[in-house]
């Protein structure tokens, strides 16, 4: 074997090197930023034209399109993540509260107004509200930022999800709501 071959050889071998790489990237891409993105993937669709009340959390629910204040309002709970969310909807007026599992007095709140946009809420908070100061409770601001919620109404239910991509919208990539909640949706109940 000449020189020739030996460096005819290490190309192939540097380029078949440089293809697997090439290839790894391409479906580590593909796994972790195309599917996760997607709304198009078997599972998605399966899951998202659900015609019963919602169960538990690991539902979608299809999109209503518009949604109106006299099915929102009222007060709602809803079980989350290690915590019980609380909801008051008056006439663009909202009140949130979250209470932590296994903390007596760790209370997470958010006081603002809300627009409607067909079937997204976006509630802006009003920082400059907070609960009436109770040495019993932890008080603890839930977020400053805006938060977009799709919301659906399922029966006697209401479900809140993140906003579909076609959704033009601003969702944040943690979103301060959805992050304390299992699998990014809420099932809020009417309380009577």
């Amino acid at each position: 074997m000449d020189f020739k071959n030996k460096s005819v050889i290490g190309y192939l071998i540097f380029g078949v090197g440089v293809l697997a790489l090439i290839t790894v990237g391409y479906f580590s891409y593909k796994k972790f930023f195309v599917s996760s993105n997607s709304n198009d993937g078997p599972a998605y669709k399966s899951r998202l034209n659900t015609a019963a009340a919602p169960q538990d959390n690991r539902q979608s629910f299809a999109r209503q399109k518009v949604i109106t204040t006299q099915e929102i309002v009222g007060t709602w709970q809803a079980p989350m993540d290690g915590a019980k969310g609380f909801l008051e909807l008056t006439k663009g007026k909202y009140r949130i509260f979250i209470m932590v599992a296994g903390s007596s007095n760790v209370r997470y709140y958010s006081f603002g107004s809300y627009t409607i946009k067909e079937d997204v809420l976006i509630l802006q908070p009003d920082t400059q509200k907070a609960p009436s100061n109770d040495p019993r409770y932890d008080y603890r601001l839930l977020t400053q930022a805006k938060m977009p919620v799709m919301a659906v109404r399922v029966k006697d239910k209401m479900v809140w999800q993140v906003p579909s991509g076609d959704v033009r919208i601003y969702v944040p990539p943690r979103h301060p709501f959805f992050r304390r909640t299992k699998d990014e949706i809420a099932i809020w109940s009417r309380l009577k």
